[in-house]
């Protein structure tokens, strides 16, 4: 019976509302037959989700997933890089959604994985399926997370490359998507200053070049002119230059 709810057609909603309530359980009765199977799970998941645009199943599911990493956490569980592709870039994806409630949790969920996997091959997840996604608002979404992930854990982890990509971010036309984008400059700027430059590509379009300039201004201006790290090799302010 169970099996036939995993597998019901997309419009059995309720089916796969209670198939999600099923795994919920699992955490509690059995935990370690769940945790073998994580990734079967988690993808599917990603293809209810993708199949149904239910709004009480998407709540499940998420809930699932919030139940899921809270287990993980108290576990003090690593999840496995296959797991993680799935999960993160499953939520990634879903911060495209147009519900501002389901966008919220969304957001909670890709920082409780912070928690069970290492925040630098997170960062790495959320750029290549949220920042280089398809759908502009999870383009947007996924900026605006980076920007909180710069807040709290600086730019070590960001590369060049990652900088050019912000770059064509801010040369978008979508407004949500070049706005957030400036705001990863912003924070960017706040830690390391004018040394930002010099992890920029060459050939930054002067559209972009003057919204940083611009940008950047108003942010010395609110820290007094002075970035949080000056030098380079700091914890928080050095980046990582490939």
């Amino acid at each position: 019976k169970f099996h036939e709810r995993m597998f019901a057609k997309s419009v059995d909603f309720n089916k796969h509302i209670k198939c999600a309530e099923q795994f919920d359980k699992f955490i509690t009765t059995q935990p370690d037959e769940l945790v073998e199977v994580l990734d079967l799970v988690f993808k599917w998941a990603n293809v209810r989700m993708n199949d149904s645009s239910n709004t009480k199943l998407a709540v499940s599911i998420l809930d699932l997933f919030g139940n899921i990493l809270q287990f993980l956490t108290e576990a003090e569980y690593t999840l496995q890089d296959f797991e993680a592709v799935v999960l993160i870039g499953t939520l990634c994806d879903k911060t495209g959604l147009n519900n501002k409630t389901l966008q919220e949790k969304v957001r909670k969920l890709i920082r409780m994985t912070y928690l069970v996997y290492e925040k630098k091959l997170a960062y790495r997840l959320i750029i290549d399926y949220g920042v280089k996604n398809k759908n502009l608002k999870a383009v947007a979404e996924a900026l605006d997370e980076i920007s909180e992930y710069l807040v709290a854990n600086g730019v070590d982890h960001v590369t060049k490359k990652d900088f050019g990509v912000f770059v064509s971010c801010a040369d978008a036309s979508d407004k949500g998507v070049r706005e957030n984008a400036l705001k990863v400059f912003a924070e960017a700027y706040t830690i390391i200053g004018e040394d930002i430059w010099m992890l920029l590509p060459k050939d930054v379009p002067l559209k972009v070049k003057g919204l940083l300039e611009q940008r950047f201004k108003q942010v010395a201006k609110k820290t007094g002119g002075q970035p949080m790290n000056l030098s380079m090799g700091s914890s928080k302010g050095s980046a990582a230059i490939k």
